[in-house]
């Protein structure tokens, strides 16, 4: 009995030794993996999280434009200047001309009658008519005449009228036909002035020339027709010294 007791002892032990030795192996076996695959294992794991963190130097690096690229273009001359405008040419000026035919209605005295003493005198009775432009010119030996604002010279070149001469020997007017006239009759009409000489005796010469346009110098008064030539002369008073008797009678 004693014997089976140890016989059963000796296999418990056996089976115990077995046990710790299977215990030991699996603990090796363990060990074995902790310490070698696991760190492996880890290490291929962050390979593999840093290959796939790292960007490519392609992606991260920073593009320099080559010189070409980067540097400031020019365009050529046609295409950033301004075209400029051809110079507009210069209007060429023509002077009026006396028209063909010159015919016109001109009505204007052939005397005026003045004291004999008288050294001014006007003439206020002027008129003309039919072309739509017209010249006046007017020459005297030594008589001045005096137009618009009398008393004062009014030369004037504006767009529509052309005055020139005024307080002068030649007087030359030129622009739309009533305008002239109006010109010319204003104030009273034309004084003529004998620069303390007396009147009586002395004579005007006046020309009238149509335009195509407004003339704005004398040169065309030399081309008047002879059928608007005038000339106007200053007559004295009919005055005498005798004695003449009549009868009277008286109411």
């Amino acid at each position: 009995m004693l014997r089976m007791v140890q016989i059963n002892n000796l296999f418990d032990s056996a089976s115990k030794r077995r046990k710790l030795i299977i215990r030991f192996s699996i603990l090796a076996l363990i060990t074995f993996f902790v310490a070698q695959v696991i760190p492996i294992l880890a290490g291929e794991q962050n390979t593999a999280v840093e290959s796939q963190t790292v960007v490519a130097p392609s992606d991260t690096s920073t593009v320099t434009l080559a010189p070409s690229d980067t540097s400031t273009v020019t365009l050529a001359p046609d295409e950033t200047s301004t075209p400029s405008a051809s110079p507009s040419p210069t209007p060429t000026y023509v002077s009026a001309k006396a028209i063909p035919g010159q015919g016109m209605d001109i009505q204007i005295p052939q005397s005026i009658t003045v004291d004999p003493r008288a050294q001014v005198a006007q003439i206020a009775r002027i008129a003309a008519k039919g072309p739509v432009y017209i010249l006046i010119c007017i020459r005297a030996n030594n008589l001045v005449m005096d137009v618009v604002s009398k008393g004062s010279p009014d030369d004037v070149s504006a767009s529509n009228l052309y005055l020139d001469g005024d307080f002068s020997s030649n007087l030359t007017l030129a622009g739309e036909t009533e305008l002239v006239i109006s010109a010319l009759n204003s104030a009273g009409g034309l004084r003529v002035s004998g620069l303390g000489r007396k009147l009586a005796g002395a004579s005007l010469d006046f020309t009238f020339i149509a335009t195509d346009k407004m003339a704005d110098n004398r040169a065309l008064c030399g081309e008047a027709a002879q059928a608007n030539h005038r000339t106007v002369r200053f007559t004295p008073l009919g005055l005498g010294m005798g004695l003449k008797k009549g009868r009277v009678t008286l109411n």
